[in-house]
């Protein structure tokens, strides 16, 4: 086993266990089971069918499938997998639990992991620090239960530097970076080291704050703590954004240049922090130079030229980024594109507009398709994927009102759009403000504004309108004035089908109220 490195020899080698009667043997079987579960050169489906096959499983063999499961990314089978040790009343110890609430935190079941924590009471391993830390790190992920951690956290009386760290990351994750700051310097002053995390979290607050002088107190305790402390390359890129964020793109450079190793994530700070500062020459130069671009670094350079009142270069570059068969970063600029190329003129810009949009569409729906189908949801993507939707689709709203379509009929009309447009966008963030809402008040609330197929068709119908709008902006290249028709049609039935998903919904929560 120690010398299996992929699925072929590990079949040999299981082989040979069954013919020698090893393989009934609980620690060889577990072995087995652990390479095809968590590495990565392994094969989970075989993980899983080996775990079948296996007579009275101990406490290790079901943490190690719950794992692989995790592992592979699909953490509603990991789940599944605990509860099928709660019916069979298999013993479980303190990982069983942190791999349960991790399995809850990866599908945002906020109620599942209300569960794990009552069960997990019961069987009291409440004061077992690594299930403690487990909790916080699982409530600390979300805002509505972000209060449940800190009071875990107050609650503890032996905290170590990983229980401090989850709290912190918890509030540097979600923007609370003054209390993120205000729980460091308490970890500073009750004597714990902080290791290489903790200075990651405390570095992403003071990105979020624009404190620079924080900022180079806290980079001064980690050359302090160089000789104790390994800096990784992550810890150098969480420095880089610091400086980058807080305005000090000479301290940046400094850095950079130091750094032994980089990587794509080291150059597009820098394509960042130049064009932050509107030196378009230094980001491009830095940007040509990143080895092995990725989506990443092609986008930080489109913002950075749509940022500085250079829509012809970013939609020059935008094409480029698509001929070197690279996927859009729909969440991050495709508003930014969209009005770059909208305020352009002439057919260059309709065309790059429409195709920009219509291409994040898809992306969008293909993303979310391929999600489903493999188990590939994450927590974040749960999270950013419709803020990104609700972003694309309110920015190419409020551009069709601000420069409405060349038409007549739009200049003896000029709120033609402006009526849907309100309807929708007052919507989603209605809607928005009411999923949070729901989120903390559990499970049975959640489903109620669970997304269904009227949503669905309100989407389409609003993809599909604001992409003909987009196409025809110009009479001059619009096409016939039966499809510009069409478009405000669509979008007009896209307002009426928010308004009902929105009754509908509303109603479904009147229901659970009243229960």
């Amino acid at each position: 086993m120690e010398s299996c490195s992929n699925m072929k020899q590990l079949k040999q080698i299981q082989g040979h266990m069954t013919v020698t009667g090893l393989i009934s043997h609980t620690f060889p079987v577990s072995r087995v089971l652990a390479f095809c579960a968590l590495s990565n050169k392994g094969d989970f489906n075989h993980a899983r069918l080996l775990f079948h096959n296996i007579h009275n499983p101990n406490t290790y063999i079901w943490n190690t499938i719950i794992r692989g499961s995790l592992h592979s990314n699909i953490p509603t089978i990991a789940f599944s997998f605990f509860l099928h040790m709660i019916r069979l009343h298999a013993q479980m110890d303190s990982r069983t639990f942190v791999f349960a609430l991790k399995a809850c935190h990866n599908f945002m079941g906020i109620s599942h992991g209300e569960s794990v924590h009552s069960l997990l009471l019961k069987m009291g391993f409440h004061s077992h620090l690594l299930v403690l830390n487990g909790l916080i790190h699982f409530y600390a992920a979300q805002r509505p239960s972000l209060n449940n951690a800190r009071n875990l956290f107050d609650q503890c009386s032996h905290k170590d530097v990983v229980t401090w760290t989850t709290m912190i990351d918890g509030y540097a994750t979600l923007d609370c970076s003054d209390a993120a700051m205000e729980l460091f310097n308490l970890m500073l002053m009750t004597g714990v080291e902080p290791n290489e995390v903790t200075f990651i979290a405390v570095l992403k607050a003071c990105s979020q704050k624009g404190d620079l002088e924080m900022g180079k107190s806290i980079h001064e305790n980690i050359e302090k703590s160089s000789k104790s402390m390994r800096c990784s390359l992550s810890l150098h890129n969480a420095l880089l954004d610091m400086y980058v964020k807080c305005g000090c793109l000479t301290g940046a450079i400094e850095l950079f240049d130091r750094m032994e190793t980089r990587d794509v994530y080291s150059w597009t700070s820098l394509v960042n922090g130049y064009a932050k500062c509107g030196d378009l020459e230094s980001a491009r130069s830095f940007f040509d130079r990143t080895p092995q671009k990725n989506a990443v670094s092609w986008s930080a350079m489109i913002a950075g030229y749509s940022q500085n009142n250079k829509p012809k270069e970013s939609l020059k570059l935008f094409h480029e980024m698509i001929g070197a068969a690279m996927v859009m970063v729909e969440h991050t600029l495709v508003s930014v594109l969209s009005a770059c190329a909208f305020y352009m003129d002439g057919w260059r810009g309709t065309g790059g507009c429409t195709s920009i949009f219509t291409a994040a569409a898809i992306t969008d729906w293909l993303d979310g398709f391929i999600a489903r189908k493999m188990n590939l949801n994450s927590t974040f993507g749960a999270f950013l994927d419709p803020v990104a939707d609700k972003l694309m689709v309110a920015t190419t709203l409020i551009l069709l009102c601000t420069q409405p379509l060349d038409l007549p009929l739009f200049s003896q009309t000029p709120w033609l759009l402006i009526i849907p447009s309100i309807t929708i966008i007052g919507r989603e963030i209605t809607m928005s403000a009411l999923r949070e809402w729901a989120a903390s008040q559990g499970s049975k609330l959640q489903q109620a504004v669970a997304v269904n197929n009227l949503g669905k068709w309100k989407t389409a119908t609003q993809m599909t309108s604001l992409t003909i709008l987009l196409a025809t902006r110009h009479c001059s290249h619009g096409g016939p004035a039966l499809l510009v028709a069409s478009g405000v049609l669509l979008l007009y039935m896209s307002a009426g089908l928010a308004i009902w998903s929105f009754v509908v919904y509303m109603s479904k929560i009147q229901k659970v109220l009243l229960r």
